[in-house]
C-alpha cells in the first residue's frame, strides 16, 4: 500500500473507531480525504459542506462509527483467544460482564496485570478495526 494510501487509511480507520457523538466524519471519494463536521462547527462551514454533498452525492461517503457491540466483541474473542492464565481471564470477564464503560475497566485490568498483553490487545483491535472498515469500504466501491 502506497504511504498517500496509508495515511488515508488511517484517518479513515480514526474516524470509523471515533466515540465522538457530536461529530460526522464524510469521506470525499475524489481526495480520499476525511471531511469532519462538529456540532461545534461555524454554521456556515456546516451549511457549505452540506451543499458540496448535495451537489455531488456520489463524491462523499458518510463513514459510520464502529458500532460498540464490535468492539465488546473483539473484547470476548481477545479474552478466549489471547489469554490462558484462568485467572486473568476471569477478571477480565468481570471487568466486561457489563458494557457500560467494559473497555475502560478491561484496558484497566491490563494495564496492571501485564501491560505486554495490553500491547498485544491493542494491535488485535486495530487488525479488527481495519479488516471491518476495508470490508465496509469494499462494499461503497471505495478502493484504498
Amino acid at each position: 500500500m502506497e504511504e498517500n494510501n496509508m495515511t488515508n487509511l488511517k484517518e479513515i480507520k480514526e474516524a470509523f473507531s471515533s466515540s465522538h457523538k457530536d461529530r460526522i466524519y464524510l469521506l470525499d471519494k475524489k481526495t480520499m480525504k476525511v471531511i469532519e463536521v462538529s456540532s461545534d462547527d461555524e454554521e456556515e462551514l456546516k451549511l457549505e459542506i452540506a451543499q458540496k454533498v448535495q451537489r455531488e452525492p456520489d463524491r462523499f461517503l458518510n463513514i459510520p462509527k464502529r458500532s460498540a457491540s464490535s468492539s465488546y466483541n473483539d473484547m470476548v474473542e481477545f479474552i478466549h483467544t489471547n489469554i490462558s492464565s484462568k485467572g486473568l481471564i476471569a477478571k477480565l470477564e468481570k471487568a466486561i460482564a457489563s458494557e457500560r464503560s467494559a473497555f475502560a475497566r478491561f484496558k484497566d485490568v491490563l494495564s496492571v496485570e501485564d501491560p505486554e498483553i495490553l500491547r498485544a490487545w491493542y494491535s488485535f483491535a486495530d487488525q479488527k478495526i481495519e479488516k471491518e472498515l476495508l470490508i465496509f469500504l469494499r462494499e461503497n466501491n471505495v478502493n484504498i
